[in-house]
């Protein structure tokens, strides 16, 4: 509780003509009006491993010090904001820095600023007290120099003619084959199905089967996972009914990073196109 001269602070207090310190009513401190700080910082300042972790910023003043409290630089699982009051010194702010292990991360500064606030100063001056450490970098990203080719071939057609238009039918047979090559570093390579097709006016356009089942876009099937060359070959079928008629389709694969081997610079996926009209594919 802060002493006054109407609303002015008291400057000085003297006891006759000796200077007064510190004045009590009570227990509780009424003189000088003032608070400090005296330091701030993080209790360790080695450097923090990527993966993240706990750290402790410890401020340590006057009871009754206020100021507020930023935790900038990372990401955090917990992240202490004021305002603080002390209560008791030191005060200790526990701090969760989450994970920086990803793929091509920089290495962070975290840093813990301490502002004091109402009548409280700084050991020393200032307007701040900071402190900071290092958060590892993520690992490094590589370029595995990939490529894919696909190729197709119309193994068995059954064709209508619509318009003056030759169209599959279902029970239509393309073979659908995928080479590829990851030069150096591990990638992932995978089939995403049928990715567009076209159809006449009042008709279906089925959908392909690997034999059967669907290969979804949003799910590829990733057949292999190396470096070196593969090859993959997928036959499908058109199926979905009677009202079934299609005149192109478009297959497509897809490279896509592995342990930070990207396919292309600036890549971590690429996907790979193959379009196949009929007659001849």
């Amino acid at each position: 509780m802060p002493s006054n001269i109407e609303n002015a602070n008291i400057s000085a207090l003297k006891l006759g003509t000796v200077d007064v310190t510190k004045g009590y009513i009570g227990h509780q401190e009424v003189y000088p009006n003032t608070r400090e700080i005296q330091s701030a910082a993080w209790t360790s300042t080695s450097s923090l491993a990527a993966g993240g972790g706990s750290r402790v910023f410890r401020v340590t003043g006057d009871e009754g010090a206020a100021y507020d409290l930023a935790i900038t630089g990372g990401s955090f699982s917990s992240n202490p904001t004021g305002p603080y009051i002390i209560s008791s010194s030191p005060v200790d702010h526990s701090v969760s820095v989450a994970t920086n292990n990803y793929c091509g991360y920089s290495a962070k500064t975290i840093l813990g600023t301490v502002t004091p606030t109402g009548a409280t100063t700084l050991q020393g001056g200032g307007a701040t007290f900071t402190s900071s450490f290092t958060q590892g970098a993520g690992p490094a990203i590589t370029i595995a120099g990939s490529t894919m080719t696909i190729s197709t071939s119309n193994t068995t057609e059954y064709t209508t003619t619509i318009n003056g238009q030759d169209f599959w039918t279902p029970g239509t047979v393309i073979t659908v084959t995928i080479n590829c090559n990851a030069v150096s570093g591990t990638i992932r390579f995978g089939f995403k199905g049928d990715t567009q097709s076209s159809r006449p006016l009042g008709y279906n356009s089925g959908y392909w089967g690997f034999p059967t089942n669907q290969i979804y876009s949003s799910s590829p099937d990733y057949f292999y996972v190396g470096s070196g060359t593969f090859s993959k070959t997928y036959s499908a079928t058109l199926l979905g009914g009677s009202n079934v008629a299609t005149n192109n389709v478009r297959f497509s694969g897809i490279m896509s990073g592995y342990s930070c081997n990207y396919p292309a610079s600036g890549q971590s996926s690429v996907t790979v196109h193959a379009p196949n009209a009929f007659p001849d594919g």
